[in-house]
């Protein structure tokens, strides 16, 4: 799986060009401090991706999942700071959230076939609405130690944001490679009328692609709460960007039908790196948005050409 990781899409070559170049140019890149610094970041924009690569591989697209994140942060930490709810249960709260809004949307897209784009987009803006309306436009924070953890501690020296993210990973692997569920995902992304005639449900397939979308996206909104103590609807916003980047760079195909999460995963190491290197390098935050879409650009530039050789 780690080899795989490193070579999907062709992301181990230029992800090891880029670490050369930021030793030179950023010399505290290479340093413990950074590496935990890039591994929460990791954990987050992967939990993200991770749970998106299902739908953009059934010929979808998911476009709340960012504002699904600050959704269930803003739920978590009105459940625990509001209300006092043991933190556990709040967790299942948040990210049972996160499943409900993804199985509106897994619905509308499916069973009424409204177009993902306009769903999500819609869900986007509904969700973000309901976050700024129940906080106020305020920060919720205030966070017990054991909450703080998820997002802060460690266990045997791996970063717990990582412990999270990568079982999320794992079982999204095997979901897709040695389930008959997964191997409806791709089937509906390749052809979903052949799918549907040979006794394939596109709707539930969908369905619930778009479900997973929204728990893992409420998994993230949960890390970067507890990362930050502090809950606020605007998290997340950011993050969609890079979250679809990470999932066409590592080799999903925007036409459907081909995708794996540990190209995901690769793409989602990409995306941070060039994040981490850039501010580390004192790059204006507005160059490094531009930077990251001109990444998703040519990664779709590329997906395209590789669609017509094919």
């Amino acid at each position: 799986m780690f080899q795989r990781f490193f070579n999907s899409a062709g992301i181990g070559g230029p992800l090891i060009v880029l670490w050369i170049i930021l030793g030179i140019f950023a010399p505290r890149f290479f340093t413990l401090t950074n590496f935990g610094n890039l591994s929460v970041q990791f954990a987050i924009i992967g939990a993200l991706a991770i749970g998106s690569t299902a739908v953009i591989i059934c010929k979808e697209i998911d476009l709340s999942i960012g504002a699904i994140e600050g959704f269930c942060a803003v739920i978590a930490g009105i459940c625990i700071v509001n209300f006092g709810i043991p933190w556990p249960v709040s967790i299942l709260i948040a990210i049972s959230s996160g499943a409900l809004v993804g199985a509106v949307n897994g619905c509308l897209v499916s069973v009424v076939g409204i177009p993902s784009f306009v769903v999500t987009l819609g869900s986007l803006g509904i969700v973000s609405g309901i976050s700024l309306l129940i906080t106020g436009g305020r920060s919720v924070y205030g966070f017990p130690e054991a909450y703080q953890w998820i997002g802060q501690g460690d266990l045997f020296y791996i970063r717990s944001p990582i412990l999270f993210t990568g079982l999320l990973l794992v079982f999204m692997h095997v979901v897709l490679k040695n389930t008959i569920f997964g191997l409806n995902i791709y089937a509906v992304g390749g052809n979903e009328n052949s799918a549907n005639l040979v006794g394939i449900s596109s709707l539930w397939t969908k369905f619930f692609s778009f479900l997973i979308s929204g728990a893992s996206a409420g998994l993230a909104g949960v890390i970067i709460s507890s990362r930050l103590n502090a809950a606020n609807p605007t998290l997340g916003a950011l993050d969609l960007l890079d979250a679809i980047a990470a999932i066409v760079i590592g080799g999903a195909s925007l036409s459907g039908g081909i995708g794996t999460v540990i190209g995901t995963a690769g793409g989602v190491l990409l995306i941070v790196t060039i994040r981490n290197g850039l501010n580390l390098m004192g790059i204006n935050p507005f160059w490094q948005q531009t930077a990251i879409g001109s990444v998703i650009l040519i990664a779709a530039i590329f997906d395209r050409i590789r669609d017509k050789s094919r």
